[in-house]
């Protein structure tokens, strides 16, 4: 066998060899790409359960929250024990579970209200029931209305 028909030889078996590398990486990189894809898509199911989980939290306890904070309206019946402790539960809880934002309106609000508990001037009620609607709508925001103007309303009822 001459130089040229062993050079030849070689040249066929790199050819082949390099045809089989490069459908072995292909076959490999496939392989390394749907696994990389399972863990993006196992990791991205992961957070939105975990968002969503604690979207729920926030929602319910936004929800005893704003049903607790009732204990500071004026009304003609007194706010009772079970009320209070109703009220300190969920704001226990939303010390835990509300974002930013929202514990830092509600802390707003707890200030207003030490300031002017008894204070029953037109000017401190204005300032209580803003406090106490910024609250809310911060608490609304939070929960899955971030474009929110929702305006609320006092209601009261003849005696």
């Amino acid at each position: 066998m001459s130089a040229q028909e062993v050079i030849e030889t070689l040249w066929g078996y790199a050819a082949v060899f390099g045809v089989a590398v490069v459908g072995l990486s292909a076959w490999v990189g496939r392989i390394v790409a749907e696994r990389i894809t399972l863990k993006e898509r196992a990791r991205i199911e992961r957070e939105v359960r975990e968002h969503m989980d604690a979207l729920s939290r926030r929602r319910d306890v936004y929800s005893r929250l704003a049903t607790g904070m009732r204990v500071f309206h004026q009304a003609t019946v007194p706010a009772t024990a079970k009320d209070k402790q109703e009220f300190m539960a969920a704001y226990d809880q939303s010390c835990v579970w509300a974002s930013e934002s929202v514990i830092k309106s509600v802390g707003a609000f707890l200030d207003v209200m030490a300031r002017s508990a008894y204070d029953q001037s037109p000017e401190a009620m204005k300032q209580k029931k803003d406090a106490y609607v910024a609250c809310i709508l911060e608490m609304r925001r939070d929960a899955g209305f971030p474009e929110s103007d929702f305006q609320f309303r006092f209601v009261t009822f003849d005696k």
